[in-house]
């Protein structure tokens, strides 16, 4: 259940599916009990992503500059992307979603995202998802250069 994956707490949907994975008329894993629902969640729960954040902020605080920590923080997620990135899962978005989701929205404005979806979508050219992506990110690029507009959506 959504609940006991490792960091589900952050997902989007996560409170909507709570409730469902707490009761216990359907057979929810914490048994519907609010203490059993705290301890399944403290422990799946791994704060990856806060744990980056402090990182970056402990970078920030001994001199190292905030671009330079942005840069570094960017290519190793990139890194961890192409070496783990399953074509069927990101095709999986769409059907799951029923729509573009908005963070893919705001990964394509972004020039270092598009970018990676360009490298996977060489690696990957039978994945559906990522030839949306790059036909969507190049419509927008092209779009943004002509009309001398690029600095609103490259940040």
């Amino acid at each position: 259940m959504a609940g006991a994956a490792s960091g589900a707490i952050m997902e989007e949907d996560y409170f909507g599916s709570a409730a469902e994975w707490g009761d216990e008329a359907d057979g929810g894993q914490a048994g519907g009990s609010p203490e059993n629902v705290i301890q399944l969640l403290s422990e799946n729960y791994t704060a990856v992503a806060q744990t980056v954040n402090l990182l970056a902020e402990w970078l920030i605080q001994t001199g190292v500059e905030p671009v330079q920590v942005q840069e570094t923080v960017e290519n190793h997620l990139k890194s961890l992307l192409i070496k783990h990135f399953d074509p069927r899962k990101a095709d999986s978005i769409f059907t799951e979603e029923g729509e573009t989701p908005a963070w893919l929205e705001q990964m394509i404005a972004h020039t270092t995202w598009r970018d990676l979806f360009y490298k996977l979508a060489e690696a990957h050219p039978d994945c559906l998802m990522l030839n949306f992506t790059v036909k969507v990110g190049g419509a927008l690029h092209s779009y943004c250069r002509s009309s001398d507009i690029e600095g609103w959506w490259s940040f």
